[in-house]
């Protein structure tokens, strides 16, 4: 991961940076029932996954825990790309919803290793090392099971790279604990320290998004099906 990388998910300069799962009224502890509807749901299909067949214990937790992600269903998960261009389509989206369009967007960038220094995932490495979920520190931390662990900010992780799009997306995240009281992300005192905002004129969006497509980056690119084929040679035209 690199020393910057930027989110993905603000259209509008206004939303909350929180994670799916804390942006309603939804309890943080429903995300064990989701994973536990969408596993028993998403068995029929589990032939056409990504990274079927998953494995068990808590590499298997993670895996199902980024495919709901993956799909939508919410999470304690935040989607950030390594890419800056990436994160900078995401955000100027000419197709985002008419309310959306009259504000402006912005893209968030996040110093993940000033971040992780809050955590001591292993005692031989220093603090601000980016750790895999697969490793049993990060489930001690922010699996769906309290361990005496209070702190309250999200720690940046690499997750299983079980979709086409998240590898194109240069996709990786950031997960914030298992606490029914998040706090948003550019809220905690310290966040000046790894975030910063970077606000764009929504007036700019069109002209950029033909300049990033003049640089090959697209939804076609970062959506490798044939659907998002077809709607960029539609988009295209002659």
């Amino acid at each position: 991961m690199n020393s910057i990388h930027a989110t993905k998910i603000t259209t509008i300069e206004e939303y909350l940076m929180l994670p799916s799962i804390a942006r309603s009224s939804i309890n943080v502890e429903y995300e064990t029932i989701y994973l536990s509807k969408f596993k028993s749901k998403a068995i029929p299909y589990l032939g056409q996954l990504p990274s079927y067949p998953f494995s068990e214990g808590l590499h298997g937790y993670w895996d199902w825990l980024f495919l709901m992600q993956h799909y939508g269903v919410p999470t304690r998960l935040m989607d950030w790309s390594e890419d800056a261009l990436v994160a900078l389509l995401f955000a100027i989206d000419v197709n985002a919803r008419p309310a959306e369009l009259e504000k402006d967007p912005a893209v968030w960038c996040l110093n993940p290793v000033s971040l992780n220094e809050a955590f001591n995932f292993h005692d031989f490495y220093p603090p601000g090392y980016i750790p895999n979920v697969e490793e049993k520190e990060v489930y001690e931390m922010f699996g769906p099971v309290q361990r005496g662990f209070n702190n309250k900010k999200p720690a940046a992780v690499y997750g299983p790279l079980n979709s086409t799009r998240i590898v194109a997306q240069k996709g990786v995240f950031t997960i914030f604990p298992y606490t029914v009281n998040m706090i948003e992300f550019d809220k905690l005192p310290d966040s000046e320290a790894y975030l910063e905002k970077l606000v764009i004129s929504k007036d700019a969006r069109k002209s950029m998004t033909e300049q990033l497509r003049r640089y090959g980056i697209n939804y076609a690119q970062l959506f490798p099906e044939i659907g998002y084929v077809a709607a960029e040679i539609n988009e295209e035209g002659y």
